[in-house]
């Protein structure tokens, strides 16, 4: 039976089409209820989208809440960094991607702990070839993104190493259906077995026969979501329903287990775009 692994997580549009004022209003009320949530479940975790600039604006709000995050970062619950703000890459120069995430690394290493180091870029619009040796500028060697690949010319593989134009490779797991592939809503858990039925197991079946994946990543948030809350009571409903074995993750555990495989593919010097 194919493993699902399920990672409850938000995605932060601090700009485009908010103002400061509404972006802080809205984060104000959902990471303290994140907090919540966290500390009231112990079996629960949280990925704040990879970037820390927002977590920052957060603490200008709450500085009574830094030592909350601190705690639930160090707890391996609560994944913030390695950007400081999430970035495209395919248009800015090299130099500005690297210096995001030196910023948003040490930013988080100051003051919340041990990054996420994950190059987790879930809603950009292209990647250039450079990526792998960028991220592994700084110590990254996983790529976790969306977009940019062709199923049918490019790969026949969700999961695999890319290599770069300088040889450097990273781990890369696709979202062939974004960061809302296994988005829990109040209406899919309301329609439970529809959305098992229609969504959740058509995607985590792409995936696993896409290169024989007996273990996939189902992301699940949307712009601006909320954390889900009681996710094992949830997971432990969708496990009645579905065709495959879901189990609560983190994006760097999936990482650890593509680590561990010998079977993935190698692509060289790919444009994804």
């Amino acid at each position: 039976m194919t493993k699902a692994y399920i990672v409850n997580h938000t995605h932060w549009d601090r700009e485009w089409y908010f103002t400061t004022a509404d972006a802080l209003t809205l984060s104000e009320q959902l990471f303290t209820e994140v907090l919540s949530e966290l500390e009231k479940n112990k079996d629960a975790n949280f990925c704040l989208d990879g970037q820390t600039s927002v977590v920052d604006e957060y603490v200008e709000i709450h500085p009574e809440a830094k030592e909350r995050i601190k705690k639930l970062v160090a707890e391996g619950r609560l994944f913030v960094g390695p950007w400081y703000t999430q970035t495209d890459a395919l248009i800015p120069d090299a130099e500005s991607i690297v210096r995001n995430l030196v910023i948003g690394i040490n930013d988080t290493k100051q003051n919340y702990g041990n990054p996420m180091m994950v190059g987790y870029l879930p809603d950009t619009f292209g990647f250039n070839a450079q990526m792998p040796t960028l991220l592994q500028q700084v110590g990254i060697d996983n790529f976790v993104f969306w977009r940019g690949t062709n199923f049918r010319l490019q790969m026949n593989s969700v999961y695999f190493k890319w290599h770069g134009l300088s040889d450097k490779e990273v781990y890369a797991a696709n979202f062939p259906f974004g960061y809302f592939t296994a988005q829990i809503t109040t209406e899919s858990k309301r329609k439970l077995k529809q959305f098992v039925k229609e969504r959740y197991d058509p995607s985590a079946e792409f995936e696993a026969t896409h290169h024989n994946n007996d273990e996939v990543l189902m992301p699940s948030g949307i712009d601006q979501m909320n954390i889900v809350k009681d996710m094992s009571e949830t997971v432990s409903n969708l496990n009645k329903l579905s065709k495959v074995e879901t189990h609560i993750s983190t994006y760097p555990d999936f990482i650890d287990k593509l680590r561990k495989r010998k079977d993935l593919p190698s692509y060289v010097c790919v444009k994804f775009s």
